[in-house]
């Protein structure tokens, strides 16, 4: 075996020792956007690389970082080949990129077979070996850095201001390329400054500091309405990117009377000031609906289990609730009336 390759084979052996099932973060990515995602990347060639785009929108200034993990597969090299790596560049890697094209293709968020064709520079580009991408001293507009996959580091990191939103229209991708023989397993996180959380289930179970949503109580106010308090036992964060209302998975509060679903809402609506953002500060949310008589309320924070959660038992609670004295507005149980 040459010494190139065998020092190759035992650099990719050493990484392999050092694959982890969780993954740690700073507290600070809490403001951003995340996408974290799980890749397999097939066996690929020097001169045909099997690639993988994570395309994501950034609509704000602010600091991109990109954080990646191995966590198993084949690792083979060949000697002339080169190492999985990914780059992060920005849209102008592609020849021409529709705004419709572009939506559909975040959507995807993790985009296995390009729908989009390389700008002709940029394809003879990236298909060189990383080593000659940074010897050079004019990197394309569009590079914005690269990583091997099996090197343990500090995150790949870009600061976009208000130029760059303006020149890219914010669009960015991270590209992972697999130029050698072998099969890789991992994921990669991408905290910026935007609007969406697209993170596996599975990974999202395996952060350290996760939240702790839970309802504290359920009472009713002088004019027989629903009061309920919703908490934040922690340890984690819940990501303010959460409470965007638009989101397919966003967190939810319901509220059943004698069995009945009588109200669902974001929790943008609870908690229009953050404060679960931090463990230790409860919000009281009052809702519309007014009891006549004896009822059986329950109440459940993130209905639809979507945030990973160290204790899933105190997202709900029931309690019997009996008016203390006629509404002033006559009402069936569980009617919702609007606010005085």
């Amino acid at each position: 075996m040459k010494p190139f390759l065998r020092l190759r084979v035992f650099h990719l052996a050493l990484a392999a020792l050092f694959l982890t099932a969780s993954f740690s973060y700073p507290e600070e990515l809490a403001t951003n956007a995340r996408i974290h995602k799980k890749f397999k990347l097939l066996p690929g060639k020097a001169d045909n690389r099997y690639v993988v785009y994570v395309p994501f929108e950034v609509t704000r200034p602010g600091r991109v970082r990109v954080y990646h993990q191995l966590t198993g597969g084949d690792f083979r090299i060949e000697a002339t080949g080169g190492l999985p790596n990914y780059v992060l560049a920005d849209a102008r890697i592609f020849e021409k990129v529709e705004d419709s094209v572009w939506v559909k293709m975040c959507k995807t968020v993790v985009n296995y077979v390009p729908t989009l064709k390389l700008e002709a520079a940029a394809l003879k580009e990236i298909i060189q070996e990383v080593r000659n991408l940074l010897g050079k001293e004019s990197k394309p507009n569009w590079y914005h850095g690269t990583r091997d996959l099996i090197e343990k580091g500090e995150p790949l990191i870009l600061d976009v201001d208000d130029k760059d939103l303006r020149t890219t229209k914010g669009r960015y991708v991270v590209i992972l390329r697999n130029p050698s023989p072998g099969e890789y397993h991992g994921n990669i996180l991408i905290s910026f400054p935007g609007d969406v959380w697209e993170v596996d289930a599975d990974l999202e179970a395996t952060y350290e500091r996760k939240p702790d949503l839970a309802i504290e109580r359920i009472e009713l106010d002088p004019d027989n309405r629903v009061v309920v308090t919703v908490a934040n036992y922690g340890p984690g964060w819940l990501d303010r990117v959460r409470y965007n209302p638009k989101d397919e998975g966003s967190i939810r509060l319901e509220i059943e009377v004698d069995g009945k679903k009588a109200l669902s809402v974001p929790i943008a609506e609870v908690d229009p000031k953050f404060s679960l953002v931090l463990r230790g500060t409860p919000v009281t949310y009052r809702t519309d609906i007014q009891l006549r008589g004896p009822a059986r309320v329950s109440a459940i924070i993130d209905s639809g289990e979507v945030v990973a959660e160290p204790d899933e038992r105190n997202n709900r609670k029931r309690e019997n609730l009996t008016p203390k004295q006629a509404p002033s507005t006559t009402t069936t149980p569980g009617q919702r009336v609007k606010r005085d």
